[in-house]
């Protein structure tokens, strides 16, 4: 559980190096990529040897409730790297913006902060219950905020393709893959509250 934990606090450090990137343009962004290019890297390595370690005690004569627990933890694992694999994406992504000298509009950057501000509450919870009893309003709650994160990425969006018939096809482009990356890290914190709950019943 540790290890998990450990994992769970990687990829949240990695979220807020790209947010730091994201609003401090002027912030050596080469050095960022490949600062968090190896946590990236290290996260797939933390993901193997807990799924490794994880199917090794799997193979134990375990109890139902046991193995149960067991297959949570290693989707929580996987949603964990994957959620960092999102993260390098979006690093990557605004590193392609600045190396381009592609400019986001004032009303562009508030979208993109507004979208990053529900996916770290989300991960505030995760960070909060992870393996643990998750309470059903908490639960409620991450999965609102997964339905905000999904609409908000459909409407700003949608805004976006408007846009893209006066302004900067490729800006617009830039932009909206950012949302989706977005969008798919709320749906791995939510993935990963349900399996955190799914855990912890286990083990009562």
């Amino acid at each position: 559980e540790g290890a998990i934990r450990k994992m769970s606090a990687h990829a949240q450090e990695m979220f807020a190096g790209f947010r730091s990137a994201f609003e401090n343009p002027a912030t050596d962004i080469g050095a960022e990529i490949t600062r968090l290019k190896k946590m990236e890297d290290e996260a797939d390595l933390m993901m193997q040897d807990i799924t490794e370690y994880l199917i090794q005690c799997s193979a134990r004569d375990l109890t139902p409730d046991h193995a149960g627990n067991i297959a949570a933890m290693i989707r929580i694992v996987g949603e964990l790297e994957e959620s960092t694999d999102c993260t390098y994406r979006l690093v990557k992504l605004i590193e392609r913006k600045y190396n381009k000298g592609h400019e986001f509009t004032e009303h562009q950057t508030k979208r993109v902060n507004e979208i990053a501000d529900v996916v770290a509450q989300a991960f505030s919870a995760v960070d909060n219950f992870l393996l643990q009893k998750v309470p059903a309003d908490v639960i409620s709650a991450v999965k609102s905020l997964e339905v905000q994160t999904d609409n908000m990425r459909k409407r700003y969006n949608k805004e976006a393709v408007m846009r893209m018939a006066e302004g900067d096809i490729r800006i617009e482009m830039l932009y909206t893959d950012i949302n989706n990356q977005l969008e798919a890290m709320a749906n791995h914190a939510l993935n990963i509250m349900e399996a955190s709950d799914s855990a912890s019943l286990e083990r009562e």
